[in-house]
């Protein structure tokens, strides 16, 4: 597996690669070490589960990605390695395509997980998204023995772009309901968010709602930011341009192991973005037991049902935003209806365990019947 970003919670909380290895897996994964220069080898699961994090440049765009590393010797590492199948977990990073051609001529077969493929940064950033997209993604998706796409709309978009309808399969992302769960009932005046503080998650307008909520509701809400990025002092100085230095807490990073508990602080968790994959952090939410009010977007509609486990507000929508969050506040009932909805679903269908055996399934198909499906369309 080459998700080359390789988080500690990566060996902490068991995820994909961890429910994998204890199906009877051996799993390696490669990925970036970004504490010093040398190559360090991590293993967890009694061994079954090993990482090789590897030096790399960080190719970071200031005020918009935090990590975007190039990993310079992954195919050297990869040469070595008695594998029977490559699983790259794509993020539009570059580090993906030298493996994936190595593989090809390796005759290994490759499945690609495309972890999003939407970019709305501006008009420029999107136009050389897209050209890298179509050029460097459609190399790999050409050799690539299935396509892991995480919602619909992805899969339609990998169709798009050339692929197959054949080695198209659509699995969500997962969550660690055991870790993440409901914790407290939590302040009903206290909105939790967590993740990157960067552009295009919409936080300028989280905070904006919040005051909108305190001075035209007259509610006294709060907000808890628990993350870091590059427009954090951005956020922290338009929070005390409109009077909200004492309703605003930035936490900073913290461990997923003290999440859960930051998470179920508030009894409502807001999150709204303007894309997204598949937000690991509103699963986390979900599985916490809380309250959501996200964007109306794909990869959150996918796990969203409006007035069901969440509430979904048109990205941008600030004034939608604070009523949707007044709604939560005042109704009660309608908060606890929607909590346990979204336990139950994230439980239901989004454990580590229930996608490791869907991806196991896919790993299966790519090795023993790489080109004996027929033709047709995508499959969940």
């Amino acid at each position: 597996m080459v998700p080359v970003v390789v988080y500690d919670d990566t060996f902490r909380t068991p995820g994909l690669a961890a429910h994998l290895a204890r199906r009877g897996h051996q799993i390696t994964i490669l990925g970036w070490n970004e504490r010093d220069g040398g190559v360090r080898m991590v293993e967890r699961e009694g061994g079954a589960l090993r990482a090789y994090l590897l030096p790399g440049l960080n190719l970071r765009l200031p005020g918009l990605v935090h990590k975007f590393p190039l990993l310079f010797n992954i195919n050297q590492i990869l040469r070595r390695l008695d594998f029977d199948i490559l699983d790259l977990h794509r993020h539009a990073d570059p580090s993906t395509l030298p493996p994936a051609l190595l593989s090809s001529r390796m005759g290994k077969p490759i499945v690609m997980t495309l972890h999003g493929l939407e970019c709305k940064v501006s008009p420029l950033i999107d136009m050389a998204y897209w050209t890298y997209v179509r050029s460097f993604d459609g190399l790999v998706i050409r050799r690539a023995s299935r396509i892991i796409v995480l919602t619909k709309h992805d899969a339609r978009l990998a169709l798009g772009l050339g692929c197959p309808p054949r080695k198209v399969r659509v699995i969500p992302n997962g969550v660690n309901t055991r870790l993440f769960r409901p914790l407290r009932d939590g302040d009903p005046f206290l909105v939790v968010w967590h993740g990157r503080l960067v552009r295009g998650k919409g936080l300028e307008h989280l905070i904006r709602a919040i005051h909108i909520l305190r001075k035209h509701h007259g509610l006294p809400m709060r907000l808890l930011l628990v993350g870091e990025g590059p427009i954090k002092e951005r956020l922290a100085s338009l929070a005390q341009r409109l009077g909200l230095d004492s309703s605003v807490e930035f936490t900073g990073w913290r461990p997923s192991g003290e999440l859960p508990e930051l998470i179920c602080r508030g009894t409502i968790y807001a999150f709204p973005s303007f894309f997204e994959g598949m937000p690991w952090a509103v699963l986390e939410a979900m599985a916490c037991g809380r309250a959501v009010v996200a964007s109306n977007i794909p990869g959150i509609k996918d796990i969203i049902d409006d007035g069901i486990n969440g509430l979904l507000v048109r990205p941008g929508d600030v004034r939608g935003l604070a009523q949707a969050i007044a709604k939560l506040v005042q109704d009660e009932e309608l908060r606890k209806l929607l909590s346990e909805n979204a336990r139950a679903k994230a439980v239901r269908e989004h454990d580590w365990a229930v996608i490791a055996e869907k991806v196991e399934r896919i790993y299966l198909e790519a090795i023993e019947k790489p080109a004996n499906l027929a033709e047709g369309a995508y499959r969940r």
